[in-house]
């Protein structure tokens, strides 16, 4: 599909959602993509193809208490984590820029919901809120996308180790 363009995330999804119902029209399916598109994200049994050497890399927060004192832009939001498999991460979360740093506390009352995923992703810089609902992920509202944003912006995900 060489000329296709989705300004949202759901014209994504539409978009493969179109494909997979016309498995039996074609057998393979290839997509040109600008380079700051992850496809191994967005979706767990896409069968990607890249000419890379490197697999998709992954990451989880395992404690939320521990993000304190790394690099973000300016802004606050606050959240109530979900987290099945950590406990001490579930609660709510106030996320706050200090002199460029993140200092991270409990507090009582949220602006959001947010799985683990979806803290993951942003501390990562892995996915844009934006797609958060879509997952399953949490329900920012815009105005907190646009803040999330500022404070996590997008990057390019990396390996130190290949397994």
């Amino acid at each position: 599909i060489h000329r296709f363009h989705y300004l949202e995330p759901i014209g994504r999804y539409l978009l493969l959602d179109w494909v997979a119902r016309h498995v039996d029209q074609a057998s393979l399916a290839e997509i040109s993509l600008p380079p700051f598109e992850f496809p191994e994200t967005w979706f767990a049994d896409m069968n990607i193809k890249y000419e890379t050497q490197f697999p998709t890399p992954m990451g989880r927060v395992i404690d939320v208490s521990l993000l304190n004192g790394m690099p973000v832009g300016p802004g606050t939001f606050t959240a109530r984590i979900h987290d099945p498999i950590c406990p001490w991460n579930e609660g709510v979360w106030k996320f706050k820029s200090e002199d460029g740093l993140l200092q991270v506390s409990k507090v009582k009352t949220p602006e959001c919901n947010l799985t683990i995923q979806g803290v993951s992703a942003i501390v990562y810089g892995t996915h844009d809120p934006e797609t958060f609902s879509l997952r399953g992920w949490g329900d920012p509202d815009l105005e907190m996308q646009s803040r999330i944003r500022l404070m996590f912006p997008a990057q390019l995900p990396f390996i130190y180790e290949q397994f």
